[in-house]
């Protein structure tokens, strides 16, 4: 996305930008900021799927445990209270 933001604003401190821009958009309750924290979730989540693949995790079950863990410490609810 700073890549993107660099050549659209021609900035020479594009990451700056961006945060600038994030903060921004939070500050006015947009929506837009809510897709990226989503968006960012998205990836976050791949990435350490991939790592649990790599070690030896099985789909299914460790990886529910798995994801109800982080989403725990990150919320303080389980998977399925902060999906209600």
């Amino acid at each position: 996305m700073v890549d993107v933001i660099a050549v659209l604003t021609g900035s020479s401190i594009p990451r700056r930008y961006w945060s600038d821009l994030k903060i921004s958009l939070k500050n006015e309750g947009s929506e837009v900021y809510e897709k990226i924290v989503q968006l960012k979730a998205i990836e976050i989540r791949k990435a350490l799927t991939d790592e649990w693949e790599r070690g030896g995790m099985k789909e299914g079950v460790e990886f529910a445990i798995l994801t109800d863990e982080i989403c725990r410490a990150w919320t303080g609810m389980a998977t399925r209270e902060y999906k209600n």
